[in-house]
Parts: structure tokens; sequence; C-alpha cells
């Protein structure tokens, strides 16, 4: 009987603190300062110097410089609005007030938009006669909050023995979009319990935070927290001086170059389920506990993290990948980066002072991974180095522990410098043997733990390169006395003889197009200088125009040599006339037609016949 009597009362309390929840309750309509809207004249509530408006045509409630603290009766407020209208917005004109146990609350899904210059500030005490029941700003039962274009302030004052939450949001998608929320107690300080909380989402499906929005909590003791996923899209959060943790949630993306400076006390200040940072600023610190927490992170896309705290500053149940990002860790009492998988960081600057350890592989590719005091290990993995580690900005791979393989050096800025390099013509240099000796002095084979030496090999040819001196502007410009401006026909091959004036004793070497000519492809022989293309080096040459240079130790002789295809050079030749076809024309006979050669023979005929017979006569008279 003690027993049934003891469950009996229990059930009693219960139900009288669940009915104390919802309190007044209107069925229906919007209760606003006590009264409802819907049933007062010209549907106009009277608020402090301003005024509540209802328009049913738009389902719009308006509060323009309303002031909402009392009933009609002066009496304190247990709601400051309560909605029971489904698709409801309420919209800000100027400045406004709710002090009440309840800020605004809602059965349904509401939003809440801001009219330009306009604010709205939540004054949130305990009713005494609510006794345990925890105090809200804005409290919806069914979820669906959109807040934009909105400046609100929530200010969590005298709470007694409740909890007190500036947001609570149970069930649905919520939004907040371009807007400016600021949230802290009036004490300047957090309570541990009763507890404070700021945006408090229970059972919802999302939180997006968008748009340019600007939120700034301080003192409490929760920031944001979701059993949902969270996503933070160009905006910014400062969330500090909390207790618990800063922000939490399901699954959390950060991204569209958004900003988080996060501090908390006990709790892990920004924790999730698998959190991606991309394109943005992550600042996270927890005096007690881990900076960040989670089961999967991603850092990529440029972003930049600093974490901080007494344990492992950044914890990962599974594995970590950072990508083409910046990210540094300090932990007071432990490593900078601990991952119970993998770890692989690729083109990073990774500055883990406190060590990194995993329990599966790390792979550390290209950028630079600065390790401190610390040391890299892996408990159980392979550690693939392929990146450069540091030790207090020196190059050092003395503290990794485990299973390591390194990598090959990177040549491939050698091998450009060297390029760039082969593309010049010494002879134009009167110093490039010091380019040589700096390409003499590549080693190859080396792997990642020499690449600052490797690198010294770029840097010296570049520097090689940079230093050279042109040979003096007054030198001679010997002539081409045989073999200029020849013309080859593709397919064919023969040797190219050109033949300058310049002294044999003098010659250096031969360039094409400013690149000098290997020596196995010509030959040089004095008379002055007589060179020698070979026909398979002529045959490589591209069509078109080529300039083909003879260096000598006090100048240089130059000519031009044309390369066609043999379907072009005929199409030429046919289209121009032969010299015996244009000296045949210059001797023909300019009287309209020409005459045929048989004419021009009888008529030589007939005179040699007239001369004869005249010599005759003449001979026969005398």
């Amino acid at each position: 009987m003690k027993r049934k009597l003891f469950y009996a009362i229990l059930a009693i309390c219960f139900m009288s603190i669940f009915k104390s929840e919802s309190v007044d309750a209107a069925e229906g309509g919007i209760i606003v300062n006590g009264a409802n809207i819907m049933q007062s004249p010209d549907q106009t509530v009277l608020c402090g110097n301003g005024t509540a408006r209802y328009d049913a045509a738009s389902k719009k409630l308006i509060l323009e410089n309303a002031v909402i603290d009392n009933d009609i009766n002066g009496n304190p407020l247990i709601y400051g609005i309560e909605i029971q209208e489904e698709g409801i917005t309420v919209e800000l004109a100027g400045e406004n007030t709710i002090n009440a146990h309840y800020g605004i609350g809602s059965s349904y899904p509401f939003c809440l938009n801001g009219t330009s210059g306009s604010r709205l500030t939540f004054y949130m005490n305990q009713d005494q006669s609510l006794l345990g029941n925890s105090c809200r700003g804005i409290y919806i039962r069914e979820g669906g909050l959109t807040i934009q274009n909105a400046n609100l302030q929530f200010i969590i004052g005298n709470i007694g023995d409740a909890n007190a939450y500036a947001i609570d949001v149970w069930d649905k998608d919520n939004l907040i979009s371009n807007s400016h929320i600021e949230i802290s107690t009036q004490s300047g300080s957090p309570t541990l319990y009763p507890e404070s909380k700021g945006i408090n989402m229970v059972g919802t499906a999302s939180l997006t935070i968008t748009d340019n929005s600007d939120i700034y909590i301080k003192n409490i003791d929760t920031g944001i927290g979701s059993t949902g996923n969270v996503t933070v899209s160009s905006s910014r959060l400062t969330i500090e001086n909390i207790e618990q943790s800063a922000v939490s949630g399901g699954n959390i993306e950060i991204l569209n170059g958004s900003e988080l400076n996060l501090n908390s006390k006990y709790s892990p200040s920004l924790s999730g389920a698998t959190i991606t940072v991309s394109n943005s600023k992550v600042n996270t610190a927890s005096e007690m506990n881990n900076g960040l927490a989670c089961v999967n992170l991603e850092i990529k896309e440029s972003s930049e993290l600093t974490a901080k705290g007494y344990w492992p500053a950044v914890f990962v149940e599974n594995s970590a990948v950072i990508k083409d990002s910046s990210v540094e860790t300090e932990s007071t009492d432990d490593v900078g980066i601990y991952c119970q998988d993998t770890v692989e960081i690729v083109n990073s600057q990774v500055k883990a002072a406190d060590s990194i350890l995993a329990n599966g592989n790390i792979s550390i590719t290209g950028g630079m991974t600065e390790i401190g005091e610390g040391n890299i290990s892996s408990r159980g993995g392979i550690i693939n180095v392929k990146g450069i580690i540091t030790s207090n900005g020196i190059p050092s791979y003395d503290n990794i522990n485990g299973n390591v393989v390194f990598s090959d050096a990177d040549y491939s800025a050698v091998d450009s410098a060297i390029a760039k390099a082969e593309a010049l013509n010494k002879a134009d240099y009167e110093n490039f043997e010091e380019v040589e000796k700096a390409i003499n002095a590549v080693v190859r084979g080396k792997d990642i733990r020499e690449q600052h030496v490797v690198d010294g090999y770029a840097t010296a040819i570049e520097a090689a390169i940079a230093a050279l001196k042109p040979v003096s502007s007054n030198q001679n410009v010997y002539k081409i006395i045989e073999g200029a401006d020849q013309t080859i026909i593709i397919g064919k091959n023969k040797d190219i003889i050109i033949k300058a004036d310049g002294e044999f004793n003098k010659f250096l070497n031969v360039s094409m197009d400013g690149k000098e000519i290997e020596k196995e492809n010509y030959t040089a022989a004095s008379g002055s200088t007589i060179i020698t293309l070979k026909s398979e080096y002529v045959s490589s040459l591209s069509e078109g125009d080529h300039t083909v240079t003879i260096h000598y130790t006090d100048g240089q002789a130059q000519t031009k040599l044309t390369v066609k295809n043999a379907e072009d050079s005929e199409k030429e030749e046919s289209q121009s006339p032969t010299k015996n076809e244009e000296n045949k024309e210059s001797t023909s006979p300019e009287t309209g037609d020409k005459l045929p050669i048989g004419w021009i023979a009888a008529f030589v005929f007939s005179a040699v016949i007239c001369l004869t017979v005249r010599k005759y006569r003449m001979n026969v008279y005398n």
C-alpha cells in the first residue's frame, strides 16, 4: 500500500509539472500581451507606446515599437506572444521588447522577419508561479523556425531554479538567414545549474545559419546544441566563455568563407559526427577538454583551423583528412592531433607541436608539417612521408615512430630549371660555365628527407641563369658568302652547306632558332668557315622559316633556312614562268599574233634567192 501511495503521489506531481509547462495555452488564435489579437478591435493590441497588429490577409503579426511585459491587468506574462495558428509571420518594425517567461511560443512553425532598422529584445526571467519550468525566448514545440533579416537580442536574467533557452526548437528544419543575434546572461557569467543555453534544437532535422548572419553568444552554459545537422555558410559565429560545448550537433558543415571563434571550459568546444570545414576559418579552444572532437574530420579548400585543448586538441574517432589547408594545434597535457584510425595530410601547412598520433596509417604528402619537440607516431599502421617534416623550423625526420616509408625527393623544380638553361645558347653569354657548374652539381636519387638539398639545386641553377652576362654588344657581324637563304623540300633529304667569312680558329658552335645544335648534327671545316648540316638533322626541322647562327668568339654570322613541303613547292613552280619561256617571249616580234616558224623560214629562203639572182645579173652586164 505504501508503494502504491508513493507512485500515486509521484504521478500527481508529474501531471502537475506537465500541466505547468503548457499553462494558459490558448485554443486557436494569437495571444499578445494577454489579449487575443484576432478578437481585438482592428485586430490591434496596444503594447506600451507601440502596437501589435495582425493582418489576416498576409497572416502577419506586425510588432511596431511594441513593449510586451505585462497583461492588461498589470500582471507579469507567462507568454509574451502565444501562436496557435499555422503559417504565421512575425514582422518587426522599430524597437521592440518582450519580457516574459516565454517570449514567443508556438505549436507550429513560424517565420520571424525583420525590416531595416528594426530590433527585438527578449528579457527572460522566471515566473515564480512556474517554478521548475524552463524560461524560453523563442519556443516552438514542433519546429520549423525561420529567422531572416532580423536583429535579435536575448538577455537571460533571473531564472531561479529553472533552465533557460534563448531559442528552443523541437523537430524539423530550421533557418537563420541574414540576421544578427546576440545571446548573453544579465549577470555576465554562466551558471552550471540551472542551465542556460543559447540555441537548443533537440530532435531537429537541421539548423542552417547562412547569408552573412552574425551570431554572438557569451557567458552561458551551452552555445548551440543540436541533435540534427548544422550548416554554417557565409556567416560568423563568436561563442565565448561557455561552460559546456560552444557548438555541438550531428554532421557539422562550415563553408563558403564562414568564420567561427569558439571557446568553452568543460566540454569539447566544437563537436559532432562528421565535421567538414571548407574555405573557412575556425578557431576553437577548450580549457579542460578537446578543442575539436568528432567521428570524422575533413579540412579542405584553403581552410584555416586552430584548435587548443587540455586533452588532444583535435580528437577524431575514425579518420581525419587535411587537404590544401592550414591547421595549428596545441594541447596542454596531450597530443595535438589524435585519430583512432587514419590521418591524411595533403599539400597543407600543419603545426602540431604536441605530436600527431594515430592507430592506423598516417600519410603526409607535400606541404610542411611542424612537430616542434613532439613526434609522429602510428601504433599499428604505416607512416608514409611524402612531405617535409620540420622540428622548430628545421627539416627533421628523427622523431617519427613506427613503420616509416620515405618517398623519393621531388626533382620537378630542378628539371624545370635545367630545361630553362638548355633553351639558352651558351655562346650568347660570357659566364655560361656557371650554369653548367650548377647543373653538374645535381645528384639524383635522394629521398624526401633531403628535399631541401634538392630544392637547393634548383635554386642554384636559377640563380646562375639570373646572373648570366650577355656577350659584349660590339661583336663582329660576319657574312654568309655561300648558301644563304636556302629552301629545303621535306622528303628530299640532303646536307645543307653554309659558308661564312669568319676565321675558323674563332669558331664556337652553330645554333638553330636560338638553341645550340648538338655537334653530332653538323660538321665544321676551315675555309673560311664551312658548316655542313647533316641530312638527318635537316629532316627533323619543322615546316617554316628558321634562323641559323654561326657563332665566333668575337661575333656571329646569320642566315635564313626555309622548310617547305613538296606540294607547296610544286604549286609555286607551276605558277611562275621558266627562264626559257621568258627569253622566248622577249625575242618574239610584237606584230599582233606571233608568226609560225614555217613562214619565217620561207621569208629567209626568198631573200637568199633574190640576192643570188641579183648578183648573177650584175656579172652578166659587166
